[in-house]
């Protein structure tokens, strides 16, 4: 899923990489990239997009951020969603690559600690909390 650049430009990165590895092969010929999902706007997330973040990390135990990772999951369900037949018989490789910073920077917080959310996630104590009754 390619939420960066253009697919041109990522083909381009890659091939530089895979030569400087000493390979002679073209990521064309062995990378599918699926362009389409750039989203202007360096980690800005709708609420629904956060509370999709939290049902992912919950319901899977994979942590996404809302940077990257969720931009790249998000494109991945909706293609497998409205495109099943490109993957068809085939086997899809999903790899994450860390990211998970964005999950602290406190936009997540009224979610995890929502006393309405059913998430399962509870806010651990502080230890400036008042002490139980």
């Amino acid at each position: 899923m390619n939420v960066y650049d253009n697919d041109a430009y990522v083909y381009h990165k890659i091939n530089e990489d895979l030569r400087a590895g000493g390979l002679d092969v073209q990521a064309e010929d062995i990378i599918d990239i699926i362009g389409g999902y750039f989203v202007p706007g360096y980690g800005i997330s709708s609420n629904e997009d956060l509370e999709k973040i939290m049902e992912i990390s919950s319901t899977t135990g994979v942590l996404v951020d809302p940077v990257y990772n969720f931009k790249a999951v998000k494109g991945l369900l909706s293609e497998m969603t409205n495109n099943p037949s490109r993957f068809k018989g085939r086997r899809i490789l999903y790899i994450h690559t860390g990211g998970v910073f964005g999950l602290f920077d406190g936009r997540m917080d009224s979610l995890i600690t929502s006393s309405e959310s059913s998430n399962g996630i509870h806010r651990w104590r502080d230890i400036n909390d008042a002490p139980p009754c």
